[in-house]
């Protein structure tokens, strides 16, 4: 498996990087160009290893061709030139392994064609899927914020409660990070200003973001008992808490949204041996070529130079197929082809912190409609109104 690799000399980390990942893996500057030449190069360092590996397999190849053209010469080739004849009747040990080898390698192209066409597609659809589950937490949470402040009449319990909503939201993001309990992800949230006194250490461990819906869960029952809101207000509360819970039900969760390790280790051996078989088919092959041109001279010839570049093009291509996977895991890093959180957050955070003191517009206060101070003064009007 492949892990990004880290370029602290090309990144400029944001507020949120530099208290979360202390040692973050990929990062461009947020209006970077995405069509540019340079933004191609940084984005194929996610594939660091990839190009390190595959060019291993290119010098595996060229090493056996060395050897057996130059190392074992005669005795590779005991038929002398050509090396290799259509009939396969001259030096048939090297020309018969470098058909097998051939034959096998092209036997699992077009297994692997399918099964690693199946596990991209698949891939992808999880990456889809976590961040369509990370855009349905922001709407939940939007949806929660205006359910308490359009609901909840004291302005303290008001501040409060939004300010816990906020609190569960980046709550259920670090623990998509394995973050929720750490020191890094309490310190950026009292950067935020979303922790206040003992708050941190009365959270259940683990389920830092559940005990905070559940706390807003329990001020709204308290404001419903002391009258401040009705049964029906409460319950309207209660449904967009259950709502945000439901949607931040661990946005990483292993139980649902993993591959089945079988499944990964059959295409990882796939794709293992298809690289095996090529590059030893190529090699003994480039051996045969070295050997009818005399040795060093075969790299006189652009031909061997684009063969060379085809191996390596070609082991690079198929590794990154499978370790693509590796990549779109989890859409909540710090690496550019990651969500924004920190961006995208902020328009929540700022809605969370100033929709409870917003004032409304005129057409708000001059509408004409009566209110009531609480649900037994509407009650008692309904009843006079409905006996007359």
């Amino acid at each position: 498996m492949a892990k990004a690799t880290k370029s602290p000399s090309l990144v400029r980390r944001d507020t949120e990087s530099k208290i979360l990942f202390k040692d973050d893996e990929y990062q461009v500057e947020k209006d970077f160009d995405r069509g540019s030449v340079m933004y191609m190069y940084k984005a194929a360092k996610l594939f660091n290893r990839n190009w390190t590996s595959s060019l291993g397999w290119t010098l595996t190849a060229i090493l056996i061709q060395f050897g057996i053209a130059m190392g074992l010469g005669n005795f590779a080739f005991p038929d002398g030139k050509p090396a290799c004849s259509e009939g396969g009747s001259r030096n048939s040990n090297v020309c018969y392994a470098v058909h097998t080898l051939t034959e096998g390698a092209g036997s699992l192209n077009f297994l692997s064609s399918f099964i690693l066409g199946g596990f991209l597609a698949a891939s992808v659809g999880l990456w889809r899927l976590r961040r369509t589950s990370y855009a349905a937490l922001c709407g939940s949470t939007r949806n929660l914020l205006i359910n308490l402040c359009s609901i909840v009449e004291d302005e303290n319990a008001k501040s409060v409660m939004a300010r816990w909503a906020l609190l569960g939201y980046e709550l259920a993001v670090l623990k998509s990070r394995g973050l929720i309990d750490s020191k890094e992800g309490k310190n950026y949230l009292e950067m935020l200003d979303l922790l206040e006194a003992d708050e941190w250490d009365k959270m259940i461990h683990g389920d830092r973001h559940t005990t905070v819906w559940y706390w807003i869960q329990t001020k709204a029952n308290k404001l419903k008992m002391a009258g401040s809101i009705d049964s029906v207000a409460f319950q309207t509360i209660c449904n967009a808490v259950t709502l945000s819970r439901d949607k931040a039900n661990d946005l990483m969760s292993s139980v649902d949204r993993d591959h089945p390790p079988p499944y990964v280790f059959i295409c990882a051996f796939l794709t293992n041996f298809n690289l095996l078989f090529h590059t030893l088919s190529t090699g003994i092959l480039w051996s045969a070529w070295m050997y009818n041109h005399g040795g060093l001279e075969t790299y006189a010839h652009f031909a061997m130079w684009l063969e060379v570049f085809v191996l390596f093009m070609y082991c690079s291509v198929l590794s990154m197929l499978f370790d693509v996977c590796v990549f779109l895991h989890s859409p909540f890093g710090s690496r550019d082809i990651d969500v924004k959180h920190f961006a995208i957050g902020h328009g929540i955070r700022n809605l969370g912190m100033l929709l409870p003191n917003q004032e409304l517009p005129v057409t708000m206060v001059n509408d004409g409609i009566k209110s009531y101070g609480n649900e037994r003064e509407m009650k008692s009007e309904v009843l006079i109104y409905s006996d007359s």
